[in-house]
């Protein structure tokens, strides 16, 4: 569903990203970090094409920090079987971060 983009509508398409794919980074916390940071949302955020943007833009910067933050909790005393956890969701962070970084320099467009 695609809605005409006029001065106080929100154009929105079938395609929109709403979530990485682990599902660990969602739209909706994206939408609630926007919504504690502005008083009301921004200019940009009535273009599908720039919510999609700057959602990948944020699930990049997100994922590789917790990736990262993970990484480094991984030490030779942690016990196995959780650093076989902390290394799965540490993983599928980065494979997020990667998603995001192809959608940001827009070559996962044409498989969108």
């Amino acid at each position: 569903m695609t809605m005409i983009a006029s001065s106080n509508k929100i154009e929105s398409t079938p395609g929109e990203l709403f979530r990485s794919p682990s599902g660990l980074l969602t739209r909706t916390a994206w939408e609630d970090e926007l919504e504690s940071t502005f008083d009301q949302m921004p200019r940009w955020y009535r273009s599908a094409a720039e919510r999609d943007r700057r959602f990948a833009r944020w699930v990049h910067a997100e994922a590789k920090g917790l990736a990262c933050h993970l990484d480094r909790m991984l030490r030779p005393d942690t016990k196995p079987t959780l650093a076989r956890h902390l290394r799965a969701v540490s993983e599928a962070l980065w494979a997020d971060a990667e998603w995001a970084r192809h959608r940001i320099d827009g070559s996962m467009d044409e498989a969108a």
